[in-house]
């Protein structure tokens, strides 16, 4: 299983965009409770095979790499079903296996994959601005809200800072549709003060769960020891 982040997925299919390959992104819409990646998970996917971020593991990767190919020279958006048995499961670790629906989509302009609203969700990741990025499933259609948005318009709006507020990415039915909301919260920051040993025990843990670790101490001589 690659280790990305979903920024670093968006990053590399922007980067295979602009060196002018057709991309495609494989997002998790459904999946069973003990699968080790939840919903809104993703991986890009190059016209050639290339693929960056995971879906599951290695076998799925690929075979969900294929059908990406397969979509990017159709045409068109949609869905596959994926079967992960138990035999594959219990080589990731897992006790049993179950069914994933992802959905298989070209990153490109116009009114799916829209470039524009790829490429403002990663400049908003950036610049650490949380933001929520609201994909209809039916269509491809794409909205970037930020967190903090005031007199939310519509449901989706409404749905989209709820998920903001409990940094909770995933699938959400509501008036509007069916929507992947995909939080890109601004990680929450660290002070550590004092270059002492059990401080670089402390970033490294507070880095592993996704916080923004800074240490701060006026001694040239520690801070250089620490490398932190």
């Amino acid at each position: 299983m690659t280790d990305a982040s979903p920024a670093s997925i968006l990053a590399q299919a922007l980067r295979w965009k602009d060196d002018g390959a057709a991309v495609a992104l494989a997002t998790i819409a459904r999946t069973w409770p003990t699968s080790p990646l939840r919903a809104g998970s993703q991986m890009a996917v190059g016209q050639h095979g290339a693929h960056f971020g995971s879906v599951f593991g290695p076998a799925i990767d690929a075979q969900v790499a294929q059908a990406a190919q397969a979509m990017l020279a159709a045409g068109v958006a949609r869905s596959m079903q994926v079967v992960v048995d138990d035999a594959t499961a219990t080589a990731a670790g897992l006790a049993c296996g179950g069914a994933m629906e992802i959905r298989l989509e070209a990153v490109r302009d116009g009114s799916g994959g829209q470039l524009a609203v790829l490429r403002a969700t990663l400049a908003a990741v950036r610049e650490r601005r949380s933001v929520v990025l609201c994909t209809w499933l039916a269509d491809g259609r794409r909205e970037l809200l930020p967190a903090n948005a005031s007199g939310a318009a519509g449901p989706w709006a409404v749905e989209a800072l709820r998920r903001a507020r409990i940094d909770e990415t995933g699938i959400a039915s509501v008036e509007d549709g069916e929507l992947l909301y995909q939080v890109f919260n601004a990680p929450l920051r660290l002070y550590v003060v004092g270059a002492v040993r059990i401080a670089a025990a402390l970033i490294e843990a507070a880095r592993l769960l996704g916080f923004e670790a800074i240490l701060v101490d006026p001694r040239a001589e520690r801070m250089g020891a620490m490398a932190c």
